[in-house]
């Protein structure tokens, strides 16, 4: 547990390094998703804008999400604790993306590969009694995104984009994990 502390503390570093051309920016993006956790997510990256600088590829993301766990009740009847996992779980997470594979004619596809660490409260259900915990644990996920040509905005260009990853999560300290999807969309400011 404290080697992926410490390698999540560390990420931000490798993350913000020095830009080496004007091809390349730093940029933010807001965006909602749904299943797990459904909310909405920051983040902040450094990337490219491709050949034709009508699309923009990242370095490696950080992202923060905020929202509720099993809001849509993905996991029927899994085991928590004592009890049912249930849904309303105000959940935190902090992940980091890398990028493994990109490809940039004429929109950006990117498959990145994850890891983060996520806490909050979770709720279970033991003989029709609701119940609440806090509970922390990790994330490992992939993650393939799509981003549009940038819409020209003034002074600065956004780029829309949908992502779909695929999310393992386990507690560290109760015997839970489960894997789930997660959808979403995005806004990115490029510069």
């Amino acid at each position: 547990m404290r080697f992926l502390i410490i390698v999540i503390l560390l990420l931000p570093f490798c993350l913000f390094g020095q830009s080496r051309s004007k091809n390349q920016g730093r940029g933010f993006g807001i965006g909602a998703q749904v299943l797990d956790p459904t909310g909405i997510t920051l983040q902040t990256f450094r990337g490219f804008y491709n050949n034709n600088n009508s699309s923009f590829a990242t370095h490696g993301v950080l992202e923060l999400g905020v929202g509720i766990e099993n809001i849509l009740n993905h996991a029927d009847e899994k085991v928590y604790a004592t009890g049912t996992w249930t849904k309303g779980g105000w959940r935190i997470d902090l992940n980091y993306f890398y990028p493994l594979l990109t490809l940039q004619h004429p929109l950006v596809f990117q498959l990145y590969a994850g890891t983060g660490i996520q806490t909050g409260t979770r709720n279970y259900n033991v003989s029709g009694a609701e119940e609440s915990t806090f509970a922390t644990g990790g994330n490992l996920m992939l993650r393939v995104e799509l981003v549009t040509h940038g819409i020209d905005m003034g002074r600065s260009i956004w780029f829309f984009s949908v992502y779909s990853d695929l999310k393992y999560h386990f507690d560290f300290t109760a015997s839970f994990d489960y894997v789930s999807p997660v959808v979403g969309i995005r806004m990115r400011k490029g510069r």
